[in-house]
């Protein structure tokens, strides 16, 4: 799709040059006809403005090829062109450097967007952030405005990192073309708002998700990098324990039930879910229908049935799932447990003699059974349903280039004693290049996996406290949150420091 970036009529002839994706096209129209010049921005090495005796005009050096002159410009207009132009020359570039570390990312960013212009074309600016958040292994990007600027900061391995700062006036050029992308109404400021678009440029192929909310010095946005290349969708992938994931595939292998995860958000729990959805689908190689209920659809899985819901239009959680249940499904998946109405919905399906996979924020994996009942679900429903309960976070994982062995605190070893265990060797790292000075590189989850038995569906319906909850399962031998963590520090994946930043400690 072209876009008018400059045009200048005058009588009988006009000069017109215009964006076309990969392209500039510049065309003069005069009495003798038309002369139009296709040019590919990649092959542009510099663009330069030049007085002629009559106007003025730009001279475009290409690679491997001659230089193109371009005249009847305005004179005002000129510079102002010669650097608007040169900025999409200069982000085209940047999109095909390969950033390697934090620093690199942060020269790079300062000196695009240095390089605008007043009226610069900011859909490039979209596709260079996201590729630079591509190739950081970022997660999220976060545009957040100040009184003066606007901030540019990348979620890597689950903390914020600054990149650039943006003036104000250019984000707001920004945020629109951000929101017209996403298909949202760019005149709507004060009120938040969710969207989402497909991104298949520069060799990727992924989904954005965008989130905007009003702040006190503008319209703060988000960018949910929702790709699939990197974000592993196999069970064997996510760092659960042997143990652990044995037991999890024998759980979810069940015909009925419902098996929830929780944890913070941003902690992996619907990579999780699609992860044991597509275990599940294959285990029947493909004979079983699998249908979803999201907000938004942040993996796309061809063979799966998926709905998006939308409230404006009565599509929430629960009527989105009752009409699921008229459509024969065999395993069910609803986003998140919102509300009672949802709540309700999803423990009478669980009862009925289906599937269902969904997520709940709560403390832990004993702490979905008071946030369950809190939603009006009796105990003896909420027992009888529930099948598991897999809490996970996410954990930084330290960088091979500069992991290092060193002496364990005393604090891990004080821990490790309460657990009747040692350890042999202790790994940090000491932060260089490769990991930008973090000392981590990657992440991995950490699980806690609730089997929910006849003995804790009887404790429950009975309205045992929870610390009764918690000394049962400790005798039965079921190894919670921090015990994995241990066990991460104890295999080199980590160190305590991390573990410590990352997983509650709870003693009863």
């Amino acid at each position: 799709m072209k876009s008018l970036i400059y045009e200048n009529r005058s009588f009988l002839k006009s000069a017109r040059i215009e964006s076309d994706g990969e392209n500039l096209v510049f065309t003069r129209r005069n009495i003798s006809g038309e002369n139009r010049v296709k040019i590919n921005i990649a092959q542009i090495r510099k663009i330069s403005a030049q007085k002629n005796m009559l106007s003025y005009s730009l001279k475009i050096d290409r690679e491997n090829e001659k230089s193109v002159l371009f005249g009847g410009l305005d004179q005002t207009a000129v510079e102002e062109l010669k650097k608007h132009l040169g900025s999409l020359v200069e982000i085209k570039a940047a999109i095909k450097q390969q950033v390697v570390t934090l620093e690199q990312a942060r020269k790079e960013a300062s000196r695009v967007l240095d390089s605008l212009s007043k009226d610069f074309d900011a859909r490039p600016v979209i596709s260079y952030l996201i590729n630079q958040g591509v190739q950081l292994d970022s997660s999220d990007i976060h545009i957040t405005p100040r009184k003066e600027y606007a901030v540019i900061q990348y979620r890597i391995d689950g903390l914020l990192r600054e990149v650039a700062r943006m003036n104000s006036d250019f984000y707001a050029r920004l945020m629109t073309a951000i929101k017209n992308r996403a298909k949202l109404p760019s005149y709507k400021k004060s009120t938040p708002q969710d969207g989402s678009f497909h991104f298949d440029e520069d060799n990727h192929d992924m989904d954005i998700r965008c989130a905007t909310i009003p702040t006190l010095f503008g319209e703060k946005v988000v960018l949910r990098i929702l790709n699939t290349d990197k974000n592993p969708l196999f069970l064997e992938d996510l760092g659960i324990s042997e143990n652990v994931l044995k037991s999890y595939r024998e759980l979810i292998s069940e015909p009925q039930g419902c098996v929830i995860l929780t944890g913070p958000a941003g902690s992996g729990k619907t990579t999780t879910i699609f992860a044991s959805l597509i275990h599940i689908y294959n285990n029947y190689e493909g004979t079983v229908n699998i249908a979803t209920i999201e907000d938004p659809v942040e993996y796309s899985i061809e063979e799966f049935q998926q709905t998006q819901i939308n409230p404006i239009m009565g599509l929430t959680f629960a009527a989105g799932l009752k009409s699921l249940l008229r459509l024969d499904p065999d395993i069910m998946m609803v986003g998140e447990i919102r509300d009672p109405e949802t709540a309700q919905t999803a423990i009478r399906t669980a009862l009925t003699g289906h599937l269902i996979f969904t997520t709940l924020h709560a403390r832990d994996s004993l702490g979905v059974f008071p946030r369950i009942i809190e939603m009006g679900i009796k105990p003896g429903m909420a027992s009888s349903s529930v099948t598991a309960v897999l809490y996970q976070r996410l954990v930084r994982k330290l960088c091979p280039e500069c992991r290092v062995e060193s002496s364990p605190p005393p604090e891990l070893l004080k821990s490790l004693s309460q657990y009747g265990k040692s350890i042999d060797k202790y790994y940090t790292s000491l932060g260089c290049p490769a990991c930008s000075g973090t000392r981590y590189s990657g992440r991995t989850g950490v699980f806690e996996l609730l089997n929910v038995d006849e003995n804790i569906r009887g404790m429950i319906m009975e309205g045992k406290p929870y610390g009764d909850l918690f000394d049962y399962c400790r005798e039965k031998g079921m190894n919670f949150l921090w015990e994995d963590a241990l066990e991460k520090v104890r295999s080199g994946i980590t160190d305590f420091d991390e573990i410590v930043r990352v997983c509650p400690q709870y003693s009863y």
